[in-house]
C-alpha cells in the first residue's frame, strides 16, 4: 500500500461516538491489516465481536478491557477468534494499535458508526428521527440547521436527544450555498443526509415531492359532518411517524444494497371507515355525511 497510497494522506474515519480508526498497513498476501484507534474522553466504543484473532498493543492512554482488565501506555492485549466484548468507555485520550486478519469490510460493518445528518432535525418530524436514531449505537446524528447557533443556545430537549454524542451536535448550514453544505458534510463525514426541511417556497414545495392523488379525509368533527369523495371506499394511508423512523433506521444499517426506492405503509383505510368511527362517537346524533363527485 506504500507504493500507491501514503499513510498520512488517509482519513480517519468514524468508528464510534468519538472514537476514529485509520487503516497503517494491508498485507494482501496473508489477508492481514494493521489499523490505528484513537479514542477521545468520552468515546464509546460499542458491543461488537472480532471475527478474527486481533493482537492490540496500547500506545497511548489507558483504560479498563471487560476481559483483561486495565491497561495503559505499554500494555499488549490479545483477543481469540470471536471474542465479544461489552461496550467500552474511555475517560482519557488513547490510541492504539491493532494487527488482525480477515476482509475489513466485514469488521467495519460489526461497529462502524453511520454519521446520519438530519437537515431540519429540530422539527416536528426531525426530532422524531433524530430520537429513534440516536438510541441505535450504529448511528451517529447531527443536526443540520438554518439558524448559527452555539452549544450554550441548542435547545435542552435537541441536545437529549442526540445524547451529545458531539459537542456541537447542531451544525450550521447556508442552504442557498452548494460549496458551504459540500464542506460541512465531508468536515464530519457525513454518509447519509435524511431531509426533514419545512418548504418555504411554490419553486421548492413541487420539486420536493412527487405524489401522486392525494388529499385529507374531509371529516369535521367539530361540526359533525364528512364529505366524502366518490363511493368512499378508496383507501387512504396513515403511517405512524415512530414506524417511519424505524424504517430508515432499518435502512441504515441493512447490510444488503439499498434498492432505489423503498415505501412503508403503514395503516390502510377507507373514508367510509373512517366516518363510521366518527358516527360511533356520536351514537345517538346525527353526523351529516355527503358524497361528492370526484370529476368536479
Amino acid at each position: 500500500m506504500g507504493d500507491t497510497v501514503h499513510y498520512d494522506d488517509l482519513k480517519w474515519l468514524s468508528l464510534a461516538p468519538k472514537i476514529w480508526i485509520k487503516l497503517a498497513k494491508l498485507t494482501p498476501e496473508t489477508g492481514s491489516y494493521t489499523v490505528m484507534i484513537r479514542a477521545e474522553p468520552g468515546g464509546v466504543l460499542p458491543h461488537h465481536r472480532h471475527v478474527k484473532s486481533a493482537e492490540i498493543y496500547i500506545l497511548k492512554g489507558k483504560g479498563d478491557h471487560p476481559h483483561a482488565g486495565h491497561f495503559e501506555k505499554g500494555d499488549y492485549v490479545s483477543e481469540h477468534e470471536g471474542a465479544r466484548h461489552d461496550p467500552l468507555v474511555f475517560e482519557v485520550e488513547t490510541e492504539m494499535l491493532m494487527i488482525s486478519e480477515g476482509a475489513i469490510p466485514v469488521l467495519l460493518s460489526r461497529i462502524m458508526v453511520h454519521v446520519v445528518a438530519v437537515a431540519g432535525g429540530q422539527g416536528d418530524v426531525g426530532k422524531t428521527i433524530v430520537e429513534v436514531l440516536s438510541q441505535n449505537q450504529r448511528n451517529r446524528v447531527l443536526v443540520l440547521s438554518r439558524k448559527l447557533v452555539h452549544n450554550g443556545s441548542v435547545s435542552k430537549s435537541c441536545a437529549n436527544l442526540v445524547k451529545k454524542l458531539d459537542d456541537e451536535p447542531t451544525i450550521y448550514v447556508d442552504y442557498t450555498d452548494v460549496s458551504h453544505i459540500r464542506d460541512a458534510l465531508e468536515k464530519h463525514n457525513v454518509e447519509v443526509v435524511i431531509s426533514c426541511l419545512n418548504v418555504t417556497s411554490p419553486e421548492a414545495s413541487q420539486a420536493e415531492l412527487a405524489n401522486g392523488p392525494f388529499q385529507h379525509p374531509k371529516v369535521d368533527m367539530a361540526n359533525k359532518a364528512a364529505a366524502v369523495p366518490g363511493s368512499g371506499e378508496g383507501k387512504v394511508v396513515s403511517t405512524y411517524s415512530f414506524d417511519v423512523t424505524r424504517f430508515v433506521d432499518s435502512l441504515l444499517n441493512a447490510d444488503e444494497e439499498w434498492p432505489k426506492q423503498s415505501v412503508i405503509i403503514g395503516e390502510k383505510i377507507t373514508t367510509n371507515e373512517i366516518n363510521a368511527i366518527s358516527k360511533d362517537r356520536y351514537v345517538g346524533e346525527r353526523f351529516s355525511v355527503v358524497h361528492d363527485d370526484v370529476y368536479k
